[in-house]
């Protein structure tokens, strides 16, 4: 039997977003979240991206933006991991 030390050790998801984690563009799902365990191996936390900069010709408030279910990544290996499999879906 192997045992991953990443999972071994602790807790990988977070409840808090630190600020060295980097944003995915692609929005989570029930079935990434069940995914990101299963087959990343850095640490994840989800949270709000930050609402993109608009200008005076967009016609909705910046505040509609703001996306839920964002996933941010510790390791950009598990970004780009997880980028290829769910930004299609």
């Amino acid at each position: 039997m192997n045992i991953n030390p990443y999972l071994w050790y602790g807790i990988r998801e977070l409840s808090v977003v630190p600020k060295h984690f980097i944003a995915s563009s692609t929005l989570a799902t029930d079935q990434s979240k069940d995914w990101l365990d299963k087959n990343c191996n850095g640490r994840y936390a989800f949270g709000e991206a930050q609402p993109k900069m608009y200008d005076a010709t967009t016609p909705f408030a910046p505040h509609i933006f703001w996306l839920k279910d964002t996933v941010y990544f510790e390791d950009t290996r598990d970004l780009v991991y997880y980028e290829l499999i769910w930004s299609g879906s």
